[in-house]
């Protein structure tokens, strides 16, 4: 039965103070990132691994031992009430289950900072990226934000610091007996000797272990902003863990906002079905905690079926319409000018050593450098890439590369290589690039810079990043321009290639070496879905980063003043549906669409031959898709003929060879001119 508080005015005031007491406590955001540092020098936790040390781990060896009195006859306090005296009410709540690993808890905070679903890229920079960060969270505000996490917030040596409970009996004793000892070590837990007095359930008034409920109306009521955020592990364990579920239900209730964090959105699949979550059968590190919760719940099935509908609902559910999130997702990517640079200047170096430019295609590159460099490798793998290029990682987050996965049944994860830059998303994209992987890497590139550097052509400087001696000046071109920080959307570096590229046309070879593209390492569910397939719905269609081109394009032109599109003028460009679809997607939704060439000659006037009837593809779909979505196909065509009409007038005036009057009729001769039969083109690459 429910412990009746109203039987004694001195238990009912002690509960009031204890309420007030928790409610006051959180840990900022910049203290648990000074923390996690902390674990990382040894002298705290010499064991602490930041890819299997858990949060059990870190309160028995860290938090308790950090948080006891200096003299063992003393009190000890929680985490939190150490950091300061007058208390740091939080706004935000973290739910969590102790067997996950810490440094996931870590990323999860930062994925609710930074206000992204997914957490992961975060863990390569909670070590020498670090600085990078705070200075990205001082600049937002978000170094002061104080959440409510209960491993620093609830006073451990007032009931857990000094043994591990009464041993049960049966299979029940094996999960005990296993939470007594390091995940990493093997070692058993050291206990704590405080004489801070301990405080359990019978001891309704004073344990702060049964109070969580009316602290989340009381915080709730202070902050209406106040949000829960849920850190979903990889192992989905936190679905079977007594109190998460009754906090989630909890906040449910109170109309508090609810945010979760995933590891990966792939996990929006596997948690689509929760019949199995009943609050009978969750477990909790001490049996009263489970009769605690259970008493409280008059009606099971009821709370069950409220549980269920609060994750699966497909309208107001916690993950509901992960179609429309991933497409989020996708728009916040972009990858900045002065990274696009430092990466290509690592080709043919310490990335990709074979590199040519001239001959080197954009598929290459991501099968050779983007794909290997954005991934977590076995030991004995190669260094990845991204490590060389990147500022290299200090000993704490080096382990990314020195454990193991298989041993803990964790799976490799790969990411966008922008997100794994910037996993907070950066600068938004002022700029969508159409691009064709069949075309020299180094092409693309210079198409880049020379936008950014208010240029028609592009040959310029695409002679100069030929030559290693350029690369340089282009840089210092771009500097003079202060055009480093413009932000731009293009899928080689902005599309998780793991979830589906990285597996498949695995056939295609290498355009210097001749051998063929290796085979990625990741584990990353692989998410494959006709480009047409855009209506969103469950499946694997809400989770395909390939099938939501036009809802990023729609995202980006309402955020960001003269969003735009440009493509290269090139008759096989203006061949491949996928590039094409992409110009069509722009004129639907009314963003500008520039055309660029590589040079201007005087001599030979450069007729683009182009016909929507004429597209090809890897898969026939494809083309259907893109010709289905153009109602009025002669219309179109001269829509594209007079984009190229435009791009090769402004290269002629960019190369001081205008004439007065020539532009009407340059344009007449290139829209009426009617495209003889394309020549059978090579298979698109992707």
């Amino acid at each position: 039965m429910p412990i009746d508080v109203t039987t004694s005015e001195r238990g009912r005031a002690a509960w009031k103070r204890k309420i007030q007491e928790l409610a006051d406590r959180g840990i900022q955001l910049g203290q648990l990132l000074e923390f996690y540092d902390l674990l990382g020098r040894g002298s705290v936790m010499p064991g602490f691994h930041p890819l299997r040390s858990t949060t059990n781990d870190v309160v028995r060896q860290a938090i308790i031992p950090l948080s006891a009195p200096r003299q063992m006859s003393g009190h000890g306090q929680a985490y939190a009430s150490k950091l300061g005296h007058h208390g740091q009410p939080a706004s935000r709540m973290v739910t969590h289950n102790w067997n996950n690993i810490f440094s996931h808890l870590v990323a999860s905070v930062l994925a609710d900072a930074f206000d992204v679903p997914s957490y992961a890229p975060f863990l390569l920079h909670l070590g020498e990226r670090l600085p990078a960060l705070r200075d990205e969270l001082r600049r937002r505000g978000q170094m002061e934000v104080s959440y409510w996490i209960c491993a620093f917030t609830v006073n451990q040596h007032a009931s857990i610091c000094g043994g591990f409970g009464p041993a049960p009996k049966g299979q029940e004793f094996l999960e005990w007996d296993r939470k007594r000892y390091d995940s990493v070590t093997g070692e058993l837990y050291p206990l704590c000797r405080c004489a801070t007095p301990k405080f359990f359930n019978a001891d309704w008034d004073l344990t702060e272990l049964n109070k969580f409920d009316p602290m989340m109306a009381k915080m709730s009521s202070r902050y209406p902003d106040m949000r829960q955020v849920i850190a979903v592990d990889e192992d989905l364990d936190i679905f079977t863990r007594a109190w998460c579920i009754a906090e989630i239900h909890m906040a449910y209730k109170l109309q508090i906002a609810q945010s979760v964090k995933l590891h990966d959105l792939d996990m929006v699949v596997e948690t689509s079905s929760f019949d199995d979550i009943k609050i009978q059968f969750c477990k909790a590190s001490r049996k009263e905690d489970v009769d605690e919760i259970l008493s409280k719940i008059d009606d099971q099935e009821r709370f069950n079926q409220e549980v269920k509908t609060l994750f699966s609902d497909p309208e107001d559910g916690i993950l509901a319409n992960p179609f429309a999130h991933k497409a989020r997702e996708l728009a916040g990517r972009s990858i900045e000018l002065d990274n696009l640079l430092q990466f290509y200047s690592s080709l043919g170096k310490t990335m990709m050593p074979h590199y040519h430019a001239r001959l080197s295609t954009t598929n290459d590159v991501v099968r050779q450098a983007i794909i290997p460099g954005s991934v977590i490798h076995n030991p004995g793998d190669a260094e990845p890439a991204s490590f060389q290029v990147l500022p290299l990682l200090n000993k704490m987050v080096g382990a990314l590369i020195s454990v193991e996965p298989s041993a803990e049944g964790k799976r490799l994860f790969g990411a966008a290589y922008s997100t794994m830059l910037k996993p907070w998303g950066g600068n938004l994209a002022c700029c969508y690039v159409s691009d064709d992987w069949c075309m020299p890497f180094a092409m693309l590139i210079a198409r880049i810079a020379a936008h950014a550097l208010n240029l028609s052509t592009f040959n310029r400087v695409f002679e100069l990043l030929c030559e290693r001696e350029g690369v340089h000046e282009v840089v210092l071109e771009v500097m003079s321009h202060k055009a480093g920080s413009r932000a731009y959307w293009f899928d080689p570096f902005c599309i998780n290639h793991h979830t589906g590229t990285c597996s498949r046309n695995l056939h295609y070879e290498d355009c210097v070496t001749g051998e063929k593209h290796p085979a990625c390492v990741c584990g990353n569910r692989k998410v494959f879905i006709a480009r047409q397939d855009v209506a969103p719905g469950p499946g694997v269609a809400d989770l395909c980063e390939m099938n939501k081109t036009e809802e990023v394009l729609r995202i980006l032109h309402a955020k960001v003043p003269s969003f735009r599109c440009i493509f290269v003028v090139d008759s096989d460009y203006l061949s491949r549906a996928w590039c094409i679809q992409e110009i069509v997607f722009s004129r639907q939704i009314g963003i500008a669409v520039e055309g660029m060439v590589k040079d201007y000659n005087g001599e030979r006037l450069q007729w683009v031959e182009f016909d929507l009837g004429t597209l090809v593809g890897i898969h026939p779909e494809d083309v259907r898709y893109v010709q289905s979505r153009v109602l009025d196909h002669r219309e179109f065509n001269a829509f594209v003929h007079h984009l190229c009409a435009k791009a090769f007038f402004s290269a002629r005036k960019e190369a001081s060879q205008f004439e007065p009057g020539l532009w009407q009729s340059f344009l007449q001769r290139l829209v009426c001119r009617r495209p003889p039969p394309a020549e059978p083109t090579p298979r698109d690459s992707r």
